[in-house]
């Protein structure tokens, strides 16, 4: 039985005929990933290559550049920041009631647009951190040098084939942000190594408070991610748009374990998957989740597998990892085991930002 058809017949159990006919008629417009990140083995995967929009998913790259930038000039994330006035001009996924002039803390801001697909939270972010590229650059287009941090951190952990060309997902001049599932498993794996995005995006939910003129106002935004604490799944984020389809960026993790790889280092190893649903056809919008539930259920249960079949690395096509740094080849050496009881860093992700935040 082909993966596929097994996966299939998962989502017929799930949502009945109904939902099961719709799967079948869109399978093959639904793009999905499953990989574990120590090792960068991919388990599972269909269509994973294949370029198409991925709405508010971007705002990852935007949560992460910010995060990037904040650890660069040694800002506070208390810092608190004034909301533009080109964000009346965003009229969807505005949970705060951003209005210019209101003033939120960066922390808060993060917050919100990793957990609620908040577009006015992330465009302030972005022109934020953009301000400042942009009197270091002696000037320029604050949201426009933003996006192209974007981008080049894209580049830098090897997304060939994503283009983002606004901080929040939204079309920006007819065009939209393009990735593939590929890609956006690179960008789960980059986000995890952060100090401060894993403990973000495994919150249900988050108090924010913003000061507008008539007072601070208290909001609580909800993650968008009903899968949380399902599982061990612990982020990383959703979205969803009429161009994009339902999309879920999905991570989970176990508990260390010690073992022994292919080629006889021992060691505590810590496990994690990072899932990739792009367009999946979502009747009733439960689909995708059930999906990556599945994903994740089928995902360990490869894993184990392939650790029982003796962690073959003999075919390169199996792995995913970042690109070497510059004067750095990794040939063929095997993943060494992480021996921290921390979130699995063992691929070593690349070099951080310069001077002039450039990735």
């Amino acid at each position: 039985m082909t993966m596929l058809k097994k996966l299939l017949l998962v989502i017929f159990a799930a949502v009945g005929l109904a939902g099961l006919a719709q799967a079948q008629n869109s399978s093959q417009k639904t793009s999905y990933l499953a990989l574990e990140v120590n090792t960068g083995r991919v388990l599972w995967s269909s269509n994973a290559e294949q370029v198409r929009p991925i709405s508010s998913l971007s705002q990852v790259a935007t949560a992460l550049v910010t995060l990037d930038w904040i650890q660069r000039r040694g800002i506070s994330l208390d810092q608190s920041i004034t909301v533009p006035m080109a964000v009346q001009s965003i009229k969807k996924t505005n949970p705060l009631n951003l209005r210019p002039g209101d003033r939120i803390k960066l922390r808060d801001a993060v917050f919100s647009t990793v957990l609620a697909a908040d577009s006015a939270s992330a465009y302030t972010l972005a022109h934020y951190v953009g301000a400042d590229l942009t009197l270091r650059a002696g000037g320029g287009d604050p949201i426009q040098l933003f996006v192209a941090q974007m981008n080049k951190l894209a580049q830098s952990i090897g997304m060939v084939r994503t283009a983002f060309v606004g901080p929040h997902g939204l079309d920006v001049g007819g065009r939209r942000s393009e990735s593939c599932a590929v890609d956006m498993a690179l960008l789960g794996m980059y986000a995890m190594q952060n100090d401060v995005f894993p403990f973000i995006a495994r919150q249900k939910s988050r108090q924010i408070a913003v000061e507008t003129p008539a007072g601070i106002q208290e909001h609580i935004v909800n993650n968008t991610n009903p899968l949380i604490g399902v599982d061990g799944i612990d982020g990383i984020k959703t979205a969803n748009s009429l161009a994009a389809g339902p999309c879920a960026l999905i991570t989970a993790t176990r508990q260390p374990v010690k073992r022994t790889n292919a080629s006889g280092v021992s060691g505590i190893y810590n496990q994690r998957l990072i899932i990739v649903i792009l367009g999946m056809p979502d009747a009733g919008q439960s689909n995708r989740f059930s999906f990556a539930k599945q994903l994740v259920s089928d995902g360990w249960r490869e894993w184990d597998a392939w650790q029982r079949a003796g962690e073959s690395y003999a075919d390169s096509k199996d792995f995913l990892r970042f690109p070497p740094k510059p004067g750095h080849t990794t040939g063929n050496r095997q993943p060494q085991p992480n021996t921290q009881q921390q979130p699995a860093q063992t691929q070593p992700a690349p070099a951080g930002v310069s001077s002039d935040f450039a990735y």
